[in-house]
């Protein structure tokens, strides 16, 4: 098999895209992407020099429902790829069963995200917390140039209504190339 036989892309409604959008977009709260280093005892963020704006959504806002339907579809549509692809070792096991609440990323002309993989202890809670195995990318919007998904070699541009599903592990390196005019808007999400 090969690494590129895990990526999956899933399509929905672009309707739903410009409604995410519409909702969550020009809401206040959106603060500059940070990375937390784990190399000592002294959990640090670290700030990169073109990092994207993210907005951390929550249950109890407006729109939510939308998000949560969306990941759980495409979640289900990649647990059913993973068994029929021998994934599983017994009828109805599933590869993700829960995921972190989604964030959406705001790129801007010039931001970018270098290259990493997702596989990592993320924020979270004492009954939310896990370590990701299935990394999900929604695309919002594709009217902006630049900004091509680099996954495990490839290069990506998702359009509006466009769901990529794949492995967090490090053979998923992804980084978002610099964005050369106007903004590109995401949502992310990690599944366990």
């Amino acid at each position: 098999m090969e690494l590129k036989e895990f990526v999956k892309i899933f399509k929905f409604d672009k309707s739903k895209a410009d409604e995410i959008l519409d909702v969550f977009a020009n809401k206040p709260g959106w603060q500059r992407h940070h990375w937390i280093r784990y190399e000592s005892e002294y959990n640090f963020p670290q700030f990169g020099d073109n990092e994207p704006e993210v907005y951390y959504t929550n249950p109890d806002e407006e729109g939510s429902p939308l998000l949560v339907e969306l990941i759980q579809d495409s979640i289900d549509k990649y647990n059913k790829f993973a068994e029929l692809k021998g994934c599983t070792t017994f009828p109805g096991q599933t590869v993700v069963n829960k995921f972190y609440f989604p964030r959406l990323n705001k790129y801007q002309e010039g931001t970018s995200m270098h290259k990493h993989y997702d596989h990592i202890k993320l924020w979270g809670n004492e009954t939310n917390s896990g370590i990701p195995i299935l990394s999900m990318i929604v695309g919002l919007n594709d009217d902006y140039e630049g900004g091509e998904l680099i996954l495990a070699g490839d290069s990506y541009k998702l359009k509006a209504g466009d769901f990529m599903c794949f492995p967090s592990l490090f053979l998923y390196p992804h980084e978002v190339k610099p964005i050369t005019k106007g903004t590109r808007y995401n949502m992310v999400s990690w599944g366990w």
